[in-house]
């Protein structure tokens, strides 16, 4: 371990803690409909769907509403995998998914657990990538957070006649927080070199003469709500670890930071709405503690390295007597502690994207990891 890594560690801590409370004080407005500014731009939706935002429903109506809306989502999901390769923006002809690898997919990521049994650019064409992945990774996240808010208002108001609008809190979590993140976050992604594009698959050829594949498609798009709601499930088989997902320390910063943003703000808006922050607080300091505590053994147990390895000679050295730490399938461009950190991270909020892959990954022809996405973007 090294005073850097540590340094690394609190800067993301301090972060995480900044955004907590003007996080939570936006939640607070967006979810009790102060904000009302922000009505002009849902009316629409709510005509066009029939939606009575004023209807305060008991938890049965809510977690009914809930339930219909998954499953209608999941088997329009099954069906358009199903039916991919008849459908647009499949440059490179990926067939139809197989059946049970699409109902295992839809229901994945209609559950917020996004499970992948496949390798994204080899199985999934960009309107599947882009029309159903990415739209579950945008409303399941909603309809979990709106389950949260209810839990709240039940607490607050003692009672679970009256929890809120499912309909209205789902739109407004979409349209209020996972767009407007999403959309900052993509467009910082695509500056750092993340590709966002609906070009055909590029052949390329090394050095030595073999052919490499290297996929494109609109991946700055989807990296970021796969953060920003705790989704997981990468555009490509690598997922973080590949530079095209995530080129720079910055995003990888970026991303940790995404991951927990939600999270974090939510403690403060639980405090506000049931009055009483220090419960904001206790949750926040319960959160954190938990985390601090993953992220320490992980990063003690990496930054220790390897003793068979060791013991062998084959591990990386720190200095001619102290053995350095495990870099088995670590990013040479983030390092251990930051593997660590982002290990930590993704796990305690249930995301599952990882920035860093054992041994190599080779999903199309041999293509190699680190070709610099600014090449093909």
């Amino acid at each position: 371990m090294t005073t850097n890594g540590w340094l690394q560690i609190l800067f993301f801590s301090v972060a995480v803690l900044a955004v907590a409370k003007p996080l939570g004080l936006y939640l607070v407005r967006v979810f009790d409909g102060s904000a009302g500014w922000l009505r002009v731009i849902e009316r629409p939706v709510y005509a066009l769907c029939g939606i009575d935002a004023r209807e305060d429903q008991h938890w049965t109506s809510y977690a009914g509403a809930m339930l219909l809306f998954s499953l209608a989502s999941m088997l329009l999901t099954y069906l358009l995998l199903r039916a991919q390769s008849a459908l647009p923006l499949n440059p490179a002809h990926m067939p139809p998914v197989s059946d049970r690898q699409a109902f295992e997919t839809a229901a994945s990521f209609t559950t917020n657990t996004n499970w992948q049994s496949y390798s994204g650019e080899s199985t999934m064409s960009y309107f599947s990538q882009m029309n159903q992945l990415a739209f579950h990774n945008f409303v399941s996240a909603a309809a979990g957070m709106a389950v949260a808010i209810a839990l709240v208002r039940g607490i607050a108001r003692r009672s679970a006649g009256s929890l809120g609008n499912f309909w209205a809190d789902l739109v407004r979590g979409t349209l209020y927080l996972f767009l407007p993140l999403s959309v900052l976050f993509a467009l910082i992604h695509v500056q750092q070199g993340s590709i966002q594009n609906f070009l055909p698959y590029v052949d390329a050829h090394t050095l030595a003469g073999a052919k490499q594949t290297i996929a494109m498609g609109p991946v700055a798009s989807q990296e970021s709500i796969k953060e920003v709601g705790t989704n997981g499930g990468g555009f490509f088989n690598g997922n973080s670890a590949h530079p095209f997902e995530s080129p720079t320390p910055l995003t990888n910063f970026l991303q940790m930071l995404e991951i927990f943003l939600t999270a974090a703000g939510l403690t403060w808006t639980f405090g506000r709405m049931v009055k009483k922050q220090a419960h904001g607080w206790a949750l926040w300091a319960a959160m954190y503690l938990l985390f601090f505590g993953g992220v320490t053994t992980a990063y003690w147990a990496e930054a220790s390295g390897n003793p068979i390895h060791a013991a062998r000679g084959v591990d990386v050295v720190a200095s001619a007597t102290q053995p350095g730490g495990n870099m088995e399938g670590k990013e040479v461009r983030f390092g251990i502690a930051n593997s660590a950190l982002y290990a930590t991270i993704t796990t305690d909020a249930s995301c599952g994207c990882v920035n860093s892959m054992h041994d190599s990954f080779t999903p199309i022809g041999g293509m190699v990891p680190l070709v610099r996405a600014s090449a093909v973007a």
